[in-house]
């Protein structure tokens, strides 16, 4: 029962539709000024030596060329955590937690609130990362990327390039899954640091302020591939991208999620 009212609350919440109204937007932006125009300039022969313009390089993740593209995955965060990671303060502050707990177990009510953060944020990351992708694929021919044409993203160097250049597809769809499960897991942080907040917009704030500053930190110390701002990005900013320091953040992020909202949350009193 808990799970069931926990996931109607975060998506029938305005929030929800608010961050998904803004991300839909910077896709039609994307579509409508970029990939739109790229498709009718098909019409038009020119050198045709040139590999002209491919989904595989004009998708919103693999599109190196548009500006605003790390600008939006720096924002996405942001987005995914707007909708409900900031609820577990406001039930708390309202005490809609004590009516819960009179119904149903710390445990159930836990599991519930992190797998409802954890669906809404997912979709608010890859329902428009999708739409992108389908729409842009009406639009654009679905190009074979070619190494030696150096007009897609990809460095022999990068994760998965092999993937990348055999099934291009399959790349797009891992790395959507990919952003989805870290953003979502980097988002369920806001959970922990709720019970010191003392404004909701602290504990909506501090998944991205954490983000920026590992972003600073790694920029300056010349290590990019450690920030979740480069390595979530499907081109590839960082060419020593690895899947290995990926997996590594995620399982610790996890785990620190575990322990300190769920393991902590069952043995104390989550109501004060």
């Amino acid at each position: 029962m808990t799970y069931r009212v926990e996931i109607i609350r975060a998506f029938k919440n305005p929030r929800f539709k608010i961050s998904m109204t803004i991300a839909l937007t910077f896709i039609a932006y994307h579509i409508l000024f970029w990939n739109l125009p790229r498709s009718m300039a098909l019409e038009i022969p020119e050198n045709p030596t040139i590999c002209p313009p491919s989904l595989y390089n004009c998708w919103l993740g693999l599109d190196f060329a548009f500006p605003y593209t790390q600008i939006y995955y720096w924002v996405l965060p942001i987005l995914a955590t707007f909708p409900f990671a900031g609820s577990f303060f406001t039930d708390r502050k309202k005490g809609y937690i004590k009516n819960i707990l009179m119904r149903e177990n710390r445990s159930a009510y836990l599991k519930g609130k992190c797998l409802a953060v954890v669906l809404s944020s997912s979709c608010i990351v890859g329902v428009p990362l999708l739409i992108d992708l389908f729409v842009s694929a009406m639009l654009l021919p679905a190009i074979v990327p070619q190494v030696t044409t150096y007009m897609f993203p990809i460095s022999i160097v990068g994760m998965w390039c092999d993937f990348y250049y055999s099934w291009p597809l399959l790349y797009i769809f891992a790395f959507i899954l990919i952003d989805m499960l870290f953003i979502s897991c980097f988002v369920l942080t806001s959970l922990i640091v709720s019970r010191f907040c003392k404004y909701e917009v602290e504990a909506l704030l501090f998944p991205s302020l954490i983000n920026l500053i590992i972003y600073f930190i790694c920029s300056w110390w010349g290590e990019t591939q450690y920030s979740s701002a480069y390595f979530l990005i499907p081109y590839q900013p960082s060419l020593n991208t690895s899947i290995y320091i990926v997996l590594f953040e995620f399982v610790v992020l996890s785990l620190i999620n575990y322990f300190l909202f769920y393991h902590w949350g069952k043995k104390h009193d989550i109501s004060l």
